[in-house]
Formats: structure tokens, C-alpha cells, sequence
């Protein structure tokens, strides 16, 4: 490597591809021809692709294909490489290649062991966030160094919280132009009790307001708590107020009482979580089903060695169910549902034979579930029945206004609903019932039908009615929304817009 770029004087070289002169070492010689930029070292921008990748071996970066160096695994670079060194060339050996085995192993355990050593809950390395560093600090190589305790007082942490500041500043200003929407989170911790957190939406982003203690606080205490942040924000900023429990229900009442141009709404994504809740507990046969998926899950998770066995017959991963997330029962039965193949074949395996000496009881009631059809075909009824539902809080929960198609969605679901239902009326009557309870009282309300008629592109699609509710939504805004001296051009714009379907 050293006799690509031969010595001028002393420790002085010169690059036989571009040229130029420097003082260096053997690092330095190989970060030159590996394009590898670093202090006071250039990048030689002349260096054979095949050259090239020898070097930025040679400097201990195998793992990372450098910029514009060809990928393919067929280019052999030692034989079209004319070295006029008698250095000997430096190839990966086997504990180096991109895909080794030990050292994956090595850095997950190093990982863990980081996350246990600091009290950091395992869930962090599935964040965005961790992600984003980690793919960040391998395109930088492995001349990536952490920042020093003092980067991240004087410079890193400033500059992020300098950041956060622009962003809310920039919500702020938004609110008098947009309207805002004011949301009320009551959220409970099993040491601290039950707190009440502020939250202020709008177009432009989501502001974190406040946040304070419920416990023995008056009625009267919380409502003047709670009107003060409007006052922060500017009553006549604030559109609409959202509350997710019925413990708040009379502050919302309140507040719209005393504000008479904001309308209460309750949350959308927690009314369907509670309807999925209640289709769980009510309806025998679909909680029948849960409770089978959740025995498979649960076993299947027991410990290691049983963990290990299923992994050699299903690629994917089962996913487990959230007390307090009713909807992940059904991401449950879905993730067992799409291994189902996987798993017959599990119970059939000599490993699972073997377990039974250990866990006959249990793994008796697994195996029993996993080779019954009648289990599976009730699975599959039940994800059909849900998945309606399901897409419903898909969609009050993404990013983005969904005020407008939150009508249109439940519609549908209950379309689907109904032609799911088929012949088989005692067995989705129930579901139906509870759905259409809920969905009628508490997950819609009239703004949510006059927002669906005021969406172009709803509206504008073949099939479109102007149905009652809508026209109840619009008199609703009509009345409490537009001043005296806006209502005839409201009405004037509202038939115009009416009319356009048929233009």
C-alpha cells in the first residue's frame, strides 16, 4: 500500500494517481486512497475503484461499501491490482466479513448490557429516534466517535432544546391563523395516581401544554386549572376541545358552557378502543378466540428453550397483547393467523413432542388450539368481523387531520359489518349492536358529518348523499359557529358548494 504513494524526502510522499504531496503515515497513506476524509487528509480523487476498496480494507472498514466503489462481490481486487510494494496485502479475515455471526452477538450483548446497566427500558432501541442515531454513526465509519460529557452540555443539548423552542414558537404563531384544537389526556400512574395532560393541536404541530395531578382536587379546582391554559393559549384560538374519559367530562361541559365557540368532542381513537373492549368482554366466542391466542403466545414465549424451537419453524414474530390496547388483541390474532401453517407444523415437529414430558398440561391445551380447525376458522371469522374497526382507529390515529373522512370510515365499517354478517345472525348480532351503541353516541358526533360533506374529496365522489346527519352538522355549525353577519354569505357559499357534484 505504501508504494502507491512513494517517498519524496524524510516522511514526505507523493500519490501516484493524483500527485500530490504530503507528509504522512501508513494510516494516513490508506485513509488518502480509501477517500476516507479526516484532518488535514485529502482524499485522492484519481485512485482505481479496485485500489481503492483494498485500502479502505486495509484501514479496518470492511463493513461499510464506500461511496461510488462498485458493490459487486465478483470484482477481484488482488488480481487486478498492480502493487509495486512488497507489503502484503491486507484481506478480511473470516471474524471481519459484514455478516459475522460472533461479532453481531458481541455488540447485542454489549447493547443489553448498556440498557440494564442504566435503567433504560428495553423498548428504547425501537425508537425512531435510537434508530436514526445508530444508521447516522455507521454511515459515518468507524472513525465515529461519541461525543465528550462536555459536547453534550455546551453545544449538542443547547442546540436541540434552541430547536424545540423555534418549533413550539412556530406552532404558537399558527393559531391565530388555523384555530387550534385543545385536548385533554387523563392518565393514570399506579404510584402517582391519575393525571390530567394538556395537550394544543394544530395544522402546523402538536404543542405539549401542561400536565397536573387529579387526586383530591375539586370539580370546581380542576375546571379553573384547566381554564387558565385556555386563557394561555386565547380563547378565541381555541376550535375544539377533546377529553378521552368520562372523569372529564364535566370539565368539557364547562368549558364549553364558558366558551360558547369552542365544541366538545370525545376522543375518537380511545371510543373505538373501548368498543373493541367491550365486543371482548360481551361476546363470548370472539373472547374464546383471544383467550386461545393468548395461550400459544404466552407458551410459546414461556422461556428460552421453547422460545428457541418455535423460532426454527416461524420467521415471524408473534406479537403479544397490551392490557390497557384492546386493538392489539387483534394485531395478536393476526400475527398468529399468518403463521398458522408455521405453527402446525411446530406441534407435528419431534422438538414439541418432547416438551410435553415437561409441560404436559399446557402444552396439551396449545397443541389442542393450534391443530384445531374450528379455531382457526373462528379466527379468521374474527378478524373479519374487527377488521372494520380496527381501520377506524387506523385512522383517527394517524398524523394529520382526519376530522373529514372520520364520518366516511365509519360508514363504511358499517357496511362491512352488515355484509359480514351474512346469514349468521346470532353470532355477529352482538358486535353489530355494540358497534353501532357506540359509534352513533360516542365516536361521531354532528361536526364530524358537516367536516365529511365539507371534504371535497369525499363529497365529490360518485355515490355521495347529503344525509340527514350532515344536514343536522351543518345547522349545528350554522347556529353556534357563524356570526349574524356571515350567515347569508355562509348559506349563499353552503348551496353553491352544494351544487358542485352535479356541474
Amino acid at each position: 500500500m505504501l508504494g502507491l504513494c512513494g517517498r519524496v524526502a524524510g516522511r514526505q510522499f507523493k500519490c501516484k494517481f493524483c500527485k500530490e504531496e504530503f507528509v504522512g503515515t501508513a494510516t494516513r497513506i490508506k485513509s488518502h486512497l480509501a477517500n476516507i476524509p479526516g484532518r488535514d487528509i485529502s482524499c485522492c480523487k484519481k485512485v482505481p475503484h479496485d485500489v481503492q476498496k483494498l485500502a479502505y480494507i486495509a484501514i479496518g472498514g470492511p463493513n461499510k461499501r464506500v461511496k461510488g466503489m462498485p458493490s459487486s462481490s465478483n470484482t477481484n481486487a488482488e488480481n487486478n491490482t498492480n502493487l509495486t510494494s512488497n507489503a502484503p496485502v491486507v484481506q478480511p479475515s473470516g471474524s471481519e466479513l459484514p455478516g459475522d455471526k460472533n461479532k453481531k452477538e458481541e455488540a447485542d450483548e454489549l447493547l443489553g448490557h448498556w440498557l440494564v446497566s442504566n435503567g433504560i427500558p428495553i423498548h428504547a432501541v425501537q425508537t425512531n429516534s435510537f434508530r436514526n442515531f445508530v444508521h447516522r454513526a455507521v454511515e459515518c465509519g468507524p472513525k465515529y466517535e461519541l461525543p465528550s460529557f462536555s459536547s453534550f452540555e455546551t453545544e449538542i443539548i443547547p442546540c436541540l432544546e434552541k430547536k424545540v423552542e423555534d418549533y413550539v414558537r412556530d406552532v404558537e404563531k399558527s393559531w391565530a391563523a388555523t384555530g387550534c384544537t385543545f385536548m385533554l389526556n387523563l392518565r393514570r400512574d399506579k404510584k402517582l395516581g391519575a393525571f390530567i395532560d394538556v395537550y394544543v393541536y394544530s395544522p402546523k404541530g402538536v404543542v405539549f401544554q401542561n400536565s397536573f395531578l387529579q387526586n383530591n382536587k375539586s370539580a370546581e379546582e380542576l375546571e379553573r386549572i384547566v381554564s387558565a391554559e385556555i386563557e394561555k393559549v386565547g380563547p378565541s384560538n381555541v376550535v375544539q376541545l377533546i377529553i378521552n374519559a368520562m372523569e372529564l367530562e364535566s370539565i368539557g361541559e364547562f368549558l364549553v358552557h364558558k366558551y360558547p365557540q369552542i365544541f366538545k368532542s370525545n376522543c375518537a381513537a380511545h371510543e373505538v378502543q373501548l368498543v373493541l373492549k367491550e365486543i371482548f368482554v360481551k361476546v363470548c366466542w370472539v373472547r374464546k378466540v383471544i383467550r386461545g391466542g393468548y395461550l400459544i403466545v404466552k407458551f410459546l414465549h414461556k422461556d428460552d428453550n421453547i422460545l428457541s424451537i418455535a423460532r426454527k419453524h416461524t420467521n415471524r414474530k408473534l406479537k403479544s397483547p397490551c392490557l390497557t390496547r384492546f386493538s392489539s388483541c387483534f394485531l395478536m390474532l393476526q400475527s398468529i393467523f399468518d403463521t398458522k401453517l408455521e405453527l402446525q407444523q411446530l406441534v407435528a415437529s419431534p422438538e414439541w413432542r418432547e416438551l410435553a414430558h415437561d409441560e404436559e398440561e399446557s402444552i396439551k391445551e396449545v397443541s389442542g388450539f393450534i391443530r384445531d380447525p374450528e379455531f382457526w376458522c373462528q379466527v379468521e371469522d374474527a378478524l373479519q368481523i374487527l377488521k372494520p374497526i380496527v381501520s377506524i382507529l387506523q385512522l383517527a390515529e394517524s398524523d394529520g387531520s382526519t376530522l373529514g373522512y372520520l364520518y366516511d370510515a365509519v360508514e363504511r365499517a358499517k357496511e362491512e359489518i352488515k355484509k359480514n354478517h351474512g346469514n349468521n345472525n346470532e353470532k355477529y348480532e352482538a358486535i353489530r349492536e355494540i358497534f353501532d351503541e357506540k359509534h352513533s353516541r360516542n365516536i361521531l358526533n354532528r361536526i364530524h358529518a358537516a367536516a365529511a360533506f365539507l371534504n371535497p374529496s369525499y363529497m365529490c365522489n360518485e355515490g355521495f348523499q347529503f344525509d340527514g346527519k350532515m344536514k343536522a352538522g351543518i345547522d349545528f355549525i350554522l347556529e353556534n359557529f357563524v356570526t349574524d353577519e356571515d350567515e347569508k354569505p355562509f348559506t349563499r357559499e353552503f348551496l353553491n358548494y352544494k351544487k358542485k357534484p352535479s356541474d
